[in-house]
């Protein structure tokens, strides 16, 4: 069953002040709940990835509550901020950020090492998460020996590898070929469902709604309609 993991409250971001002020989000009111992936979708400069900063605390908003796993985040200072965001939030970037020296295994690695993991135990977790992506045999290899849709999932696996039950999908598929995307966003909707994540993927595309379990739309700032979905596809491991 899904349970609210973040929640935004009346949440406004604003820039500027008096009658030169720019509020580019909000009012915002959102729940998001684990064991789902939810799209938001909308044109450019609608305020997605306002959201999506907020929602990784990345940036605090001007008015409004936001609280995550139960906690209050409020006014906390910058340093527990970043301390829950290290324990509860996982980043999908567009451009995957891979280190071109390491392989795709050690680019899994490090992100378990620093998190406390013993090299061992991080390598064969990170070899687990790659091959559940379809990525056996690919471990070792560098990034400019994989494919687009093979570096965008060894950022998956990166993200996923993380003990974040947040995880944040910024326009994930907007380098990708349409078959190499949908592999894509089946991972992301099957890994809410195996692993109880709470996933957020922002999106302007048109084709991935039938893979979510919610949508929303969002212009100017704010949610104007909201979908719940029964997904049709097959929940299974992108390949």
């Amino acid at each position: 069953m899904s349970r609210t993991f973040a929640k935004l409250e009346g949440v406004t971001k604003c820039y500027g002040d008096g009658a030169r002020q720019a509020c580019v989000l909000g009012p915002v009111d959102l729940e998001v709940a684990s064991g789902e992936m939810t799209l938001v979708m909308g044109p450019s400069g609608s305020g997605k990835t306002t959201l999506l900063s907020i929602l990784g605390l990345l940036l605090a908003p001007t008015e409004g509550r936001l609280s995550l796993a139960g906690e209050k985040v409020g006014d906390l200072p910058e340093s527990r901020r970043a301390a829950l965001r290290r324990r509860h939030v996982a980043f999908v970037f567009q451009h995957f950020n891979l280190l071109e020296s390491l392989t795709a295994c050690e680019n899994v690695r490090v992100g378990l090492v620093h998190a406390g993991l013993s090299g061992r135990k991080a390598d064969r977790r990170s070899r687990e998460i790659l091959g559940s992506l379809g990525l056996s045999g690919k471990e070792d290899s560098l990034p400019r020996e994989l494919s687009g849709g093979e570096m965008q999932r060894v950022g998956i696996a990166r993200a996923i590898a993380m003990p974040g039950r947040l995880v944040l999908a910024d326009e994930p598929t907007a380098a990708l070929d349409s078959v190499t995307g949908e592999a894509v966003m089946t991972t992301l909707a099957d890994l809410a469902r195996r692993e109880e994540r709470a996933i957020v993927a922002v999106t302007h595309d048109p084709r991935w709604p039938p893979l979510a379990h919610r949508v929303l739309a969002i212009r100017d700032g704010r949610i104007t309609h909201e979908e719940r979905r029964e997904s049709s596809m097959p929940f299974s491991s992108a390949v």
